[in-house]
C-alpha cells in the first residue's frame, strides 16, 4: 500500500536522484559511495529493519508494543507512518520445547517480518518493501543473539518538468546477520555484524547506469556503527541514522 507518509526520507530521494547518471562502465565515484552509505544508514539502521528488533523482542517475551494487534491467523500486524507491518513470532523455553504462548520463560524466538510503504507527491514518488527471517537466542539473559536473513527493494522517480529530466533509481540488497548482539532492556545492537550485497539501477532520461558493491556493518559496544564499502569506512549513528566520514 502507497502511502504520503515520508517512510524515507526525502533527503534521501532528492539526493540519490538528481547526482548526475555516469557511464555504465565508469568505475564507483565517492558520490556512489556516498549515496550506498546514506541509504543504508536511512533504511536500516535510523529505525528501519533494526528499529523491528524491539518489537519482536517484546512479543517474545509476551509483551505487545505500542500499535500492534494480533489478527486471527495469530500475525501481529501494525501501520506507523505509512508503513504497514506484519510479523509472526514462534518461542521455545530452556528445554526448547514449543511455548503455546510466548512469556517471560521464552529463551529463543524465530520471528519474519514484512514492511512496505513509500511516498507519493506531485513530482516524487517512491515505494519500498522489506522482508526478514530472525532467530533470537539467549533471550533470558542481559545479551541476546540476532542470526538471520533479510531482503530490502526500493525504488524512487523524481520528475524535474523545467530540465525535461526524469530520474528513476532502483536499490535492492540482501543482508546475513552474523552473531549480532542485541541489548535485551533497549533493543540496540552492540556487538556483531551484517553482511550486504547492494544491486543499484540508475537512470536519467536514456541514460543508464547499474552496478553492484559488498557492505559491512559492524556494531560497536557503545551503540554505535560503521560501514565498510571497498576500504572506505563510514560511521553511522545507529539511533539516528546518520552518516559521517571519519
Amino acid at each position: 500500500m502507497r502511502s504520503s507518509s515520508k517512510f524515507l526520507s526525502l533527503a534521501l530521494v532528492v539526493a540519490v536522484t538528481a547526482t548526475a547518471c555516469a557511464e555504465s562502465d565508469a568505475p564507483l565515484s565517492d558520490e556512489d559511495y556516498d549515496d550506498i552509505a546514506l541509504s543504508i544508514g536511512a533504511t536500516t539502521l535510523a529505525g528501519g529493519e533494526l528499529g523491528a528488533i524491539p518489537d519482536v523482542l517484546a512479543l517474545a517475551t509476551g509483551r505487545m508494543p505500542r500499535g500492534f494487534a494480533l489478527a486471527a491467523d495469530g500475525t501481529y500486524h501494525a501501520e506507523r507512518e505509512g508503513r504497514d507491518q506484519d510479523y509472526t513470532v514462534t518461542c521455545h523455553d530452556a528445554e526448547d520445547a514449543l511455548l503455546a504462548v510466548c512469556g517471560s520463560d521464552t529463551t529463543r524466538a524465530d520471528s519474519t517480518v514484512a514492511w512496505m510503504g513509500g511516498i507519493d507527491l506531485p513530482l516524487v514518488t517512491s515505494a519500498s518493501a522489506r522482508t526478514a527471517t530472525w532467530a533470537f537466542t539467549d533471550l533470558l539473559s542481559d545479551t541476546a543473539t540476532l542470526e538471520g536473513t533479510s531482503a530490502f527493494t526500493y525504488d524512487t522517480e523524481q520528475r524535474i518538468p523545467e530540465r525535461d529530466l526524469v530520474s528513476t533509481y532502483h536499490l535492492d540488497y540482501t543482508a546475513h546477520y552474523d552473531a549480532v548482539e542485541v541489548d535485551v532492556a533497549s533493543g540496540r545492537p552492540n556487538g556483531g555484524s551484517i553482511h550486504y550485497e547492494v544491486s543499484v539501477e540508475h537512470a536519467q532520461n536514456a541514460a543508464k547506469r547499474a552496478f553492484e558493491v559488498a557492505a559491512d556493518v559492524t556494531f560497536q559496544s557503545g551503540g554505535g556503527a560503521t560501514i565498510t564499502m571497498d576500504g572506505r569506512v563510514y560511521r553511522v549513528d545507529a539511533v539516528t541514522g546518520l552518516v559521517s566520514r571519519p
